[in-house]
C-alpha cells in the first residue's frame, strides 16, 4: 500500500524548489506561488532551516536557498532510479522534472540541492509508511547530537512524524527506549526486514498530537477563540479530529483531547493566554499556574 506524503510536506518542498530557482522572491510572492499565507511561509522557512538548508535575503528581502555545488559527483544506478521515482512526488515543476530526467540520461547530474530534496522526500515517505504499518528501520549513518559521537546505523521502529519540526519519535531497538530523531541527521533509510518481531515491544507507548510519547492519561478540555483553533490545526495537524463547535462568541471552538503529558499543549496554551479558556482538569490549570508564576518576562 502506498503512503501518501501530507500536503504540509509537499508544501515544504515546494518551497524549497522555488528558493532554488532564480530569482529570488520575497515571502508577498512566495505566498501566492505556493497560495498560502506569508505568516505560514515564514513558518515553512524556519522549517527547512531544520532540515539543514540555509537561505541567502538580499536587500530587497527576496531570499534564495544557498547554492552548495561541487563541479563534479557521481550517481549510481540504484540513485539514479530514486531520482527518476520520486521527482514528481517532490511537487516539482514540469520543466524541472523535464531539466533532471534529461540530465540523468546524458549523466549531467542535477545540482545538488534539487537531489537533497529528493532524498530527504525519500526518507520522509519510508518513514510515513513505517508508521502506518508498524515497520522497524534502519538508519543509515546517524549523526547524535551527544559530542563526539560518530555516526552509526540505527534500528528503531517510528511511531510518529512531527512535521513542524521535521523530527520523528521511535523506540530504539537496541537501547529499548523512545527517542526522537531529526530527518536532516541521517544519510539515508531503509526497511528492516531482519529485524525479529519478537524484540519489539507489545506496548509501545503512545504519542499524542503535540508530539509527546507515553500513556494517554491526561484529559485537556479547553475553549478556543477562533484564531487559536486556526492555528492549533495548522501546527498540530492529528488534533483536529477533537475540535468541536462550541456555542460561545468568544469562544467558538473547543477541544477535548487526551495526552501524554501537559508539556506540549501547555507550551500552546501559555503562547496564546488571551485567545484560550482551560475548563476541567485541574491537574492541568495547576500546572499552568506555576509555569506563570515561574516566568521571568517582566
Amino acid at each position: 500500500m502506498k503512503t501518501e506524503a501530507p500536503l504540509k510536506i509537499i508544501r515544504i518542498f515546494k518551497l524549497l524548489q522555488n528558493l532554488s530557482e532564480f530569482p529570488p522572491k520575497n515571502v508577498e510572492k512566495l505566498a501566492q506561488v505556493i497560495d498560502v499565507s506569508p505568516k505560514t511561509i515564514y513558518k515553512d522557512l524556519h522549517t527547512i532551516e531544520s532540515l539543514g538548508y540555509e537561505t541567502d535575503k538580499d536587500n530587497s528581502h527576496r531570499y534564495q536557498l544557498k547554492h552548495h555545488r561541487q563541479i563534479e559527483y557521481h550517481l549510481d544506478d540504484t540513485e539514479k532510479k530514486l531520482i527518476i521515482g520520486l521527482i514528481k512526488e517532490a511537487g516539482l515543476s514540469t520543466n524541472t522534472v523535464t531539466n533532471i530526467t534529461q540530465k540523468l540520461k546524458t549523466n549531467i547530474y542535477p545540482d545538488l540541492v534539487n537531489y537533497k530534496i529528493i532524498r530527504q522526500l525519500h526518507i520522509i515517505r519510508i518513514l510515513l509508511e513505517a508508521i502506518t504499518h508498524k515497520m522497524a528501520v534502519l538508519l543509515i549513518d546517524y549523526q547524535s547530537t551527544t559530542p563526539g559521537s560518530k555516526k552509526r546505523n540505527r534500528h528503531v521502529l517510528p511511531i510518529y512524524f512531527d512535521e513542524m519540526k521535521m523530527n520523528f519519535t521511535a523506540f530504539d531497538l537496541e537501547k529499548g527506549q523512545v527517542q526522537i530523531y531529526k530527518v536532516s541527521r541521517m544519510k539515508d533509510i531503509q526497511a528492516a526486514n531482519d529485524v525479529k518481531r519478537k524484540i519489539i515491544p507489545e506496548n509501545l507507548p503512545m504519542v499524542d498530537a503535540f508530539g509527546f510519547a507515553g500513556n494517554m492519561s491526561f484529559d485537556v478540555n479547553l475553549l478556543l477563540s477562533k484564531r487559536a483553533a486556526a492555528i492549533l490545526t495548522e501546527e498540530f495537524t492529528l488534533i483536529g479530529q477533537d475540535i468541536t463547535n462550541n456555542i460561545n462568541e468568544k469562544f467558538p471552538y473547543q477541544l477535548r483531547s487526551k495526552v501524554c503529558g501537559y508539556e506540549g499543549v501547555g507550551r500552546f496554551v501559555l503562547g496564546m493566554l488571551t485567545e484560550i479558556k482551560v475548563v476541567g482538569d485541574d491537574g492541568f490549570k495547576g500546572y499552568l499556574r506555576k509555569k506563570i508564576a515561574e516566568m521571568t518576562i517582566i
